[in-house]
């Protein structure tokens, strides 16, 4: 991905995704409603912004575990 394309005016301030996935793990984090969550697939956890484990977020959990649950065989699949 072009580097250009990573940058402030690309990017959406109140849904912004980064996506880590290897070893067939997958994680997805970034700013949902004003704030730093992550959550991790495999383990089905979720962490805040200092990295700490947390409650499922309501109202939205739901809707980031289907990204998370839709990404997972493209990657297996391509990666």
């Amino acid at each position: 991905m072009p580097s250009a394309t990573l940058s402030d005016f690309y990017r959406d301030k109140k849904i912004d995704f980064t996506v880590g996935y290897g070893n067939n793990r997958l994680s997805i984090s970034g700013w949902w409603r004003g704030e730093i969550l992550g959550f991790e697939l495999n383990s089905k956890s979720w962490i805040n912004e200092d990295g700490e484990e947390i409650t499922c977020p309501y109202p939205d959990s739901e809707e980031f575990e289907q990204i998370a649950a839709a990404l997972y065989p493209l990657l297996q699949q391509h990666y």
